[in-house]
């Protein structure tokens, strides 16, 4: 009978753990999550565009490479100083957004700004009329990482492990 009453104790305290991490899933996306962002961005810029649902971005026109060479600022697609891309790559970098906002909720992206202090990623994102898509964040996330983070959030919750 003592057994009996030390697997229940057992039960109950590791259901109260498993409730305790389920209330909050920082560890999960502030860790591994935000890791997997991190990668997925540097591999969008790497090749500009093509990864992970984006589509591949399209060649500046020569008159952005002519102000850019005369600028002295790199001919790369999407980067001019690199702020927007070291926002979406580096962990912790100025204007990155990486923040819970609410016990099982993440949010990722950038609040990066030009020199008159304005948002400039989603004119990326979306285009304009004098400049195509070239989108640095997907739309919608590939299903094998969303699966992937499942899994990590369920490891971590029942196990309490990343």
């Amino acid at each position: 009978m003592p057994e009996d009453i030390r697997v229940v104790e057992n039960v109950t305290i590791d259901l109260e753990r498993a409730q305790g991490r389920l209330r909050n899933l920082r560890p999960v996306f502030m860790g591994p999550v935000l890791d997997d962002l991190l990668a997925t961005e540097a591999a969008i810029f790497a090749n500009a565009g093509g990864v992970a649902g984006t589509d591949k971005w399209e060649p500046l026109a020569d008159s952005t490479l002519n102000r850019k060479t005369r600028n002295a600022r790199s001919t790369r697609i999407m980067v001019d100083r690199g702020d927007l891309e070291r926002s979406l790559i580096e962990r912790g970098a100025e204007g990155q957004v990486a923040r819970m906002v609410g016990p099982a909720t993440f949010e990722f992206g950038t609040e990066v700004t030009n020199d008159r202090g304005e948002q400039f990623a989603i004119y990326h994102q979306l285009g304009t009329r004098t400049m195509p898509a070239r989108q640095v964040v997907p739309d919608e996330w590939p299903d094998e990482d969303v699966e992937r983070w499942g899994d990590i959030a369920v490891e971590y919750v029942m196990e309490g492990r990343l």
